[in-house]
């Protein structure tokens, strides 16, 4: 049997512990990141019960949740996702996937400058991705979260996702053959299997480089407040800069003075999000590690699509009115 379920979100400001994804198995907050939000998600099902393949459009938005029994594979089409686990923040860029285990985690779901963002999401119970991976001889595979895959592996899984999404749409709820949802069920296990086949081979060469990264990012933590050079933290690592640099983009697709400056820019719209009335931006900014502050202020309007200044009042004006409400 093919089922849809599809909800939809039109508000402004914060929804609160009013709004209930369909997806995850609580939301403990959620907000828009403009005074009026748009989200539709759509969750789909087939023969599989224990399956469900998701598409996410917004306007962009925060949500904090657990999911307590299902992995979560992750695939942002346009715009990107920043997510945070126990204090690691990881960014998957648009046309890149990622895997989380059940977990309690906040994700900035990020729309391009122009449009919604548009992401697949596809659950599955962890021990049927263990079986999947055990049948494969791969679990190793499975040991930590956002594990990254290369381009064409994440584009064979999202394209057939796609198609399976255009399939259930077209049925409408109606029956699925037996047979044919098996075939389908076949092939998405394949296509997994070598999803996670490729994270083991890319893991096997770059254990070292995620120990450097880890370390590093450990720094950027700690020190994003102060003015630290990248080069200063690989000479504290005992390692070269070029070889910094070459772990990261390794890693994260991304350079490390990136990393740091992507680190400092949530802490600075973390703090916007909470200022009080007397709290301006340029201390924010300094606060947060910036010293060229037009630099920020572009950094901040490339990764949020606002500048720093219309977060700070739109804080405000939320502050100053009674929050509104909409499921």
């Amino acid at each position: 049997m093919g089922q849809i379920e599809v909800q939809n979100l039109v508000c402004g400001g914060e929804a609160g512990g009013a709004f209930e994804s369909i997806l995850f198995s609580s939301t403990h907050a959620f907000a828009f990141d403009q005074d009026q939000g748009r989200l539709r998600t759509a969750q789909y099902r087939y023969g599989n019960p224990g399956i469900r393949i998701g598409r996410v459009r917004s306007s962009g938005h925060r949500i904090s949740l657990t999911e307590k029994q299902n992995v979560t594979f992750l695939m942002p089409r346009n715009g990107a996702l920043s997510i945070c686990i126990a204090g690691r923040n990881v960014v998957i860029p648009g046309g890149g996937s990622g895997l989380l285990r059940p977990n309690t985690r906040t994700t900035h779901v990020r729309a391009p400058e122009a449009g919604l963002f548009d992401g697949l999401v596809l659950m599955l119970p962890e021990d049927g991705l263990r079986q999947i991976a055990v049948d494969a001889g791969i679990e190793s595979a499975l040991c930590r979260d956002l594990l990254p895959a290369k381009a064409a592996t994440t584009q064979r899984l999202a394209s057939y996702l796609d198609f399976l999404i255009q399939d259930l749409a077209l049925q409408d709820g109606g029956v699925m053959p037996p047979r044919t949802a098996a075939s389908l069920d076949a092939l998405l296990r394949d296509l997994l299997a070598d999803w996670l086949a490729d994270v083991t081979e890319a893991a096997a060469t770059s254990a070292v480089d995620l120990l450097r990264v880890r370390r590093a990012e450990e720094i950027f933590m700690d020190r994003a407040d102060e003015v630290i050079s990248i080069a200063e933290v690989a000479r504290e690592l005992g390692l070269s800069l070029r070889s910094l640099q070459a772990a990261f983009h390794a890693v994260m697709g991304i350079g490390p003075k990136a990393r740091l400056t992507h680190i400092r820019l949530e802490r600075a719209r973390a703090s916007l999000l909470r200022a009080e009335p007397e709290e301006q931006v340029t201390a924010i900014a300094l606060d947060c590690g910036f010293t060229h502050l037009s630099r920020f202020a572009e950094a901040y309007f490339r990764t949020y699509g606002e500048r720093p200044s219309e977060t700070l009042a739109r804080k405000r004006r939320i502050s100053d009115r009674p929050a509104r409400y909409s499921a």
